[in-house]
């Protein structure tokens, strides 16, 4: 589980009018996540080490808030569905 808290936009102009200090984007929720990670460390001396890690990661679908973008160029930009992605990190690691 993850916990998103609400995202706003902030200093968006729309319409040529003056810019709006916090513009509500995504509500706030509890939303899924899962991943399934490898990954593998190889000595490189007596002391230090490097490693690599991949993997693919899903993220459930957010909330549209669209309160303030109704009538906007922005009405129904908020409504992306879940996030896949692939993870990638490169580590080393140094024993005293």
């Amino acid at each position: 589980m993850a916990n998103v808290t609400d995202v706003s936009l902030q200093n968006v102009s729309v319409n040529g009018l003056p810019p709006v200090p916090d513009l509500a984007f995504y509500k706030g929720k509890f939303g899924v996540t899962a991943s399934a990670l490898v990954g593998f460390e190889k000595p490189v001396s007596k002391k230090m080490s490097i490693g690599f890690e991949t993997g693919i990661r899903y993220m459930g679908g957010l909330s549209g808030d669209n309160t303030d973008t109704v009538g906007t160029f922005l009405e129904n930009s908020n409504q992306g569905g879940s996030r896949w992605s692939i993870p990638v990190q490169i580590r080393g690691r140094y024993r005293f």
